[in-house]
This record gives structure tokens, sequence and C-alpha cells, in this order.
């Protein structure tokens, strides 16, 4: 079996407090992604012709201009007949020019993984964090903005079933 990877930005300890009290508040329950972060590259298999040490150079080697983020609103896409909820995060065009550095620095030593999307195509990138992967409550219109620093990224393995930080 393949070995899949991804490169996020974590989002830091105080503002996934808030947003687990947020979810509490108004669902009533806990929040159920474990790992919060934002996605900057999807899911991807390496190539035969690239490995793990070189791909952890690779992302290492990409410069982020620390900025801070903001977490803006709810809204939710349907992913494989699954409602996905998430918070919108601020400024879409920071974090755009930031995945397209690292989808250019990875392009020649990854393959994606289009196994979880509808159609088997990788959506276009949008910037937000994903808080249930199958939501079925009534999004309420009231979320307080959540401001997080972001200072680096980091790249993720899949191992036994759950993301490991590299």
């Amino acid at each position: 079996m393949k070995l899949r990877y991804f490169v996020a930005i974590k989002v830091v300890s105080e503002a996934v407090e808030e947003l687990k009290k947020f979810y509490r508040d108004n669902f009533s329950t806990e929040l159920s992604v474990k790992n919060v972060h934002l996605t900057l590259v999807a899911p991807f298999f390496l190539k035969e012709s690239s490995d793990e040490d070189e791909l952890v150079k690779k992302v290492k080697e990409i410069k982020v201009y620390p900025f801070t983020a903001k977490l803006t609103g709810l809204d939710f896409f349907e992913q494989k007949g699954r409602k996905i909820l998430y918070t919108k995060a601020e400024p879409e065009n920071n974090f755009l020019e930031l995945a397209e550095r690292v989808k250019i620095a990875l392009k020649s030593s990854v393959e994606m993984d289009i196994g979880p999307y509808t159609n088997g195509i990788v959506p276009i990138f949008k910037a937000h964090v994903t808080l249930d992967y199958d939501f079925g409550e009534i999004i309420p219109e009231t979320f307080f903005d959540i401001l997080f620093p972001v200072k680096k990224i980091s790249l993720f393995k899949e191992e036994s079933g759950t993301w490991k930080e590299l």
C-alpha cells in the first residue's frame, strides 16, 4: 500500500480551544476533527522517483512569510454524499499564494490521491479549516472571528490510519 502525505498549516492550540468551545456551545457535542489544520496540498502519494527524505527537505525549504489568519464563518460542501462543515479562512490570497508555492515545489515529486473526491476530481483550493466530515446539523448564523498566527507549514504522513506530523 502506498503511503499518503499532505501539507498543511496547523491551527495553534488557543484557536483550536476556541473552536472546540464554539462547537460544544452550538452543537452540544465535541469537535469531531482531531488534527485541526488548513490543508495547502490535499493528500498525495510520492512518485516512484522520489523519496520521503527529499519530500521533507523540499517542504522545509519553502519560505513562509508570517501573517495573522482569521477564521470568519461557517459553511459546508458535499463530498461523496457527506456534508462537510468548515470555517472560512482569511486572508484567502495569502493562503492561495502559499498553496501555489508548495504545489510548485512538490510538483515533480507527488501524485495526487483522487480517491476521496466525488468524480475523482481534486477540488479547487479554498482556504478553510474542516470541523466535521459528516455534519447533520443546521449551521448557526453567528460565528465569532478567531485569529491565529501562520508561521510555518507542516508535512503529514498517514500511518496506521492516523496522520502524523513529520
